[in-house]
């Protein structure tokens, strides 16, 4: 028998991540035991998506890069994004910081900013069909990891131990 819907368990379902940790008992993914996890708990769904997101930027990012520079060529659409954000990016960087040249915060307002705007696109995903939600994807997975404020925090400190590239 199925249980019955209700406002209040919709909303705690969307909102309770696939978290997996050690209990007194072992390993679990039972997310009534979160309390008892401690410091340990993975958030499955949002390493899962943080990963992903990070390595489309990547992709994304490498593949706006143009193979041979010319006088005579004109960019593509992907290369357009890619030249707007690091201007917009810029021109805010040093609006706040003046003309001098700083290595970490410009690389690290991008990867940020990019970052975060494609894990707010991925509230656009339908993650309420029925497909998605009991077959495809576990029973708690949540798809909008902006919610979690724990990933805008671990996206910042990921940055800050990368090594210092330039834009």
């Amino acid at each position: 028998m199925a249980k019955e819907l209700t406002t209040k368990s919709y909303i705690d379902h969307h909102l309770t991540n696939l978290t997996c940790g050690k209990t007194p008992d072992g390993w679990t993914c039972d997310p009534h035991y979160v309390d008892q996890m401690g410091f340990w708990a993975f958030h499955v769904d949002s390493l899962f998506w943080s990963i992903f997101l990070g390595g489309l930027f990547i992709f994304l990012f490498r593949m706006a890069m143009p193979k041979t520079v010319s006088a005579d060529s004109t960019p593509t659409g992907l290369q357009n994004f890619v030249e707007m954000s690091i201007e917009f990016v810029e021109d805010n960087v040093q609006s706040l910081f003046g003309s001098v040249k700083n290595k970490l915060i410009a690389p690290l307002a991008l990867t940020v900013f990019v970052w975060i705007l494609l894990m707010n696109l991925m509230d656009l995903i339908p993650v309420d069909l029925y497909l998605c939600s009991q077959v495809i994807l576990p029973t708690y997975w949540l798809a909008a990891q902006t919610m979690h404020g724990l990933t805008a925090l671990s996206l910042f400190t990921l940055r800050l131990c990368q090594p210092q590239t330039q834009i």
